[in-house]
């Protein structure tokens, strides 16, 4: 009886007290807890809160409290009044600690239908800097008495158990470079928290219509302000996954972070529609670790990239701390196939409708183009850029790839100064080293160029640039010219400097008399008639350029029987051609050294020369010296070289991973 009563008066004490909770929950003003949230909220923020939409409230299966509408304040000086809205706020809380303690504890908190816009002033400052206007905390709210107190968890904010947000749009925009907006819908982010401040992470976000999903964890630290994070999260793309473990030393101030990044996409042409690119029909694997502060270095190291056939390897690092993103690297690979990972760059296509600069230069058939350069990419950023291949594929005339051995560059872009300084590589067999620069500071742009080639195979080289002249043979090429202008056709125009190509001893095959448009000189001397390939002893061009026109200092040459001087202009600017040759066939006739020299016109273009006889006409039947129009004879013309020994070509020792640069740098002029 005794236990019965003890029993009945426990169940009356518990009815007592559930009652009473619900004449205190149904008594609550829930609107009073607006103003001390968002007197916390700015506090700990230093940003306005303002809720401008419907405050209800639901007690059952468990209190939770709806809000529409919620604002947070942008940061002054943005470029719209509100750096976040959610379109509806819902919030589960814990009873007994918000009717005893006046404590939020919210057991599971919604966005919905949220645009959140992260945004950096020109001076490099980010939104979501969170600091007042004077850069000190806003003033504690009022005492108790004058509002409810709602006591919080760490950092001055409601505790919160799990988050989720639904269809966020997330706005990125950038003062220092240009302000143009971009955006992605985060169309699910969940974040649970567990024992030990680890928070799990899963969602999705969409970009470019696609798809990009992630999953993790994260330890978060205890307390306020900074502290170490350490995250361990999976990245799906389309067709491909990245894999990212590691932390940052200190969370608040951004310093420390130490991230492995693993990836691999198969093939890597299903990220096409998501970064807006091109890309190539290959599997992908990169591996780098990255080292750091987010506002200042950030450096990669142990980078390893296979993109198909090509690998990259080596160390960089991405300084943000200056007025421009700085890159540094030093890289190397094995190979490199450009046409392989870039297809498309090796296939000649129509100009698109209103290129009308494309089209004019295909229908002047012109060398250079007269479309304007583009260098607004040189004032993103700044690079010092090491690489070392050792074997190139590149994009070759008629589609057939170019294989480049042994290549040497470093690129350094300074305040849209770009320059190549040194590069070095063997292309057929041929030593080429130099330094180039083009200057995007000034206007017109200007473009300085100091290339030697030392033993080129001049049969190869010429082959390879779509000249069909059948000479095999080593050579000298010396190439020093500046210049500036807004346009290739422009700068060819204004070039200065002057070119040199010295060949030394080779063979020449018989048909290089029609090559030079001598064929009725073959048709005339029996000596031509039967000569099949000559020896050829030198030969020797030299030019000096002044305002886009090459004046030739000095054209030689000699072989066998036949020997050739010449004068003229080859203006770059019109590309029009105005050379003189004269040919000469030497003989000796009773023992006396003599010759006959045939005058000979190149003109035309660049791309369409014509060779020509001086005066040339049909030649009559039984005379066919008649078509060789003014013929020369020249008593002066003997074995002797016109090239007057200037025509040797000095061998060349070469040197792994960097042909020959000390002593081919040592051809150019200074």
């Amino acid at each position: 009886m005794r236990l019965r009563m003890v029993l009945l008066g426990v169940a009356g004490v518990v009815l007592l007290l559930v009652a009473g909770l619900g004449v205190a929950l149904a008594t609550l003003d829930f609107g009073r807890f607006a103003g001390p949230v968002a007197a916390q909220v700015e506090r700990v923020t230093g940003r306005a809160l303002a809720f401008e939409g419907e405050v209800s409230l639901r007690l059952l299966p468990r209190p939770s409290l709806s809000l529409r509408d919620v604002v947070l304040a942008n940061a002054p000086g943005g470029s719209r009044p509100q750096m976040l809205r959610i379109g509806r706020l819902e919030a589960e809380l814990e009873l007994w600690p918000l009717v005893v303690q006046r404590r939020l504890h919210i057991v599971k908190l919604v966005a919905r239908d949220a645009d959140l816009l992260l945004e950096r002033d020109a001076e490099g400052r980010g939104n979501w800097e969170m600091r007042t206007a004077a850069g000190a905390a806003v003033p504690a709210p009022e005492p108790a008495g004058k509002a409810p107190v709602v006591r919080s968890g760490a950092g001055g904010l409601p505790l919160v158990d799990t988050m989720e947000l639904v269809n966020v749009a997330v706005g990125w925009r950038d003062a220092r470079a240009g302000g143009e907006a971009r955006s992605v819908l985060l169309r699910e982010l969940r974040l649970s928290s567990r024992t030990g401040e680890r928070i799990s992470v899963s969602g999705a976000l969409v970009h470019r219509e696609q798809v990009v999903g992630f999953s993790g964890e994260v330890d978060l630290p205890g307390g306020a302000g900074g502290g170490s994070v350490v995250a361990n999260a999976n990245v799906t793309l389309p067709g491909a996954v990245v894999k990212l473990a590691g932390g940052i030393a200190d969370a608040g101030a951004g310093k420390g972070l130490d991230l492995s990044v693993t990836g691999e996409a198969e093939p890597v042409s299903a990220l096409e529609e998501l970064l807006g690119v091109d890309l190539p029909s290959l599997r992908l694997e990169l591996a780098a670790r990255v080292q750091g502060d987010l506002d200042g270095a950030l450096r990669a190291a142990e980078l390893k990239v296979k993109l198909g056939g090509s690998d990259l390897s080596g160390t960089g690092t991405l300084d943000l701390s200056g007025a421009r993103p700085k890159v540094t690297a030093e890289l190397e690979a094995a190979r490199l196939d450009l046409v392989e990972a870039w297809p498309e760059a090796g296939v000649e296509k129509a100009p698109a409708e209103g290129g009308k600069a494309a089209e004019a230069a295909v229908a002047e058939k012109r060398v250079f183009s007269a479309e304007a350069f583009e260098l607004g990419g040189f004032g993103a950023l700044d690079a010092d850029v090491g690489l070392r291949v050792a074997r190139l594929v590149l994009p070759g005339p008629g589609g057939t790839p170019l294989e480049v051995e042994q290549v040497v560059v470093r690129l350094v872009l300074a305040d849209r100064d770009l320059a190549l300084r040194p590069f070095g590589f063997v292309l057929a067999g041929s030593h080429v080293a130099g330094d180039a620069r083009v200057n995007g500071r000034v206007a017109p742009p200007a473009m300085v160029l100091d290339v030697a080639a030392q033993q080129a195979d001049l049969g190869r080289l010429l082959t390879l640039s779509g000249v069909a002249l059948p000479v095999t043979a080593k050579a000298d090429l010396v190439l020093a010219l500046r210049g500036a202008g807004a346009s290739p056709r422009a700068l060819a125009a204004a070039l200065e400097g002057n070119a040199s190509l010295v060949v030394g001893q080779g063979v020449l095959k018989g048909d290089f008399v029609e090559g030079l448009g001598l064929g009725a000189l073959r048709q005339a001397v029996p000596q031509l008639q039967r000569l099949a390939e000559s020896k050829l002893n030198c030969a020797i061009a030299r030019f000096d350029v002044a305002k886009g026109v090459a004046t030739a200092r000095l054209i030689a040459a000699d072989a066998g029987d036949l020997s050739l001087v010449g004068t003229g202009t080859v203006n770059l600017g019109t590309e029009a051609l105005a050379l003189d040759l004269a040919p000469r066939l030497k003989l000796a006739v009773g023992g006396i050294s003599a010759g006959v020299s045939v005058p000979v016109q190149v003109r035309g273009s660049l791309l369409e020369p014509s060779v020509s006889v001086v005066g040339g006409r049909v030649a009559p039947r039984g005379n066919p010296l008649a078509g060789l129009g003014r013929i020369v004879l020249d008593p002066g013309a003997s074995a002797a070289n016109p090239c007057g020994g200037l025509g040797e070509v000095r061998p060349a020792a070469p040197a792994p991973l960097a042909p020959g640069l000390g002593d081919v740098l040592r051809l150019l002029p200074r």
